[in-house]
């Protein structure tokens, strides 16, 4: 694993995060994400944010269809169940 040692001005930004967060720089371009030593699972969380694919993410947003609320899903999935 890289390490990375921030600044004081930088840790004072990372130490307000309660959650998965993203990093970003000042153009909006997505470095990487930052994972609270103090969030349970942090290590988890952060190894499953690094495989996400913004650009593939944003091309399924823009490619339109039908989307469904995870409310919607959850009831299908149960209606698949009681079959």
């Amino acid at each position: 694993m890289t390490k990375i040692t921030v600044d004081s001005t930088t840790l004072a930004v990372l130490a307000q995060a309660t959650s998965l967060a993203e990093v970003r720089d000042t153009s909006g371009t997505l470095i990487g994400f930052f994972a609270p030593a103090s969030l349970e699972h942090a290590d988890l969380y952060a190894q499953a944010a690094a495989r996400i694919n913004p650009q593939e993410i944003r091309r399924r947003a823009e490619a339109g269809g039908e989307t469904y609320t995870t409310r919607e899903v959850l009831e299908h999935i149960r209606s698949l169940e009681k079959s």
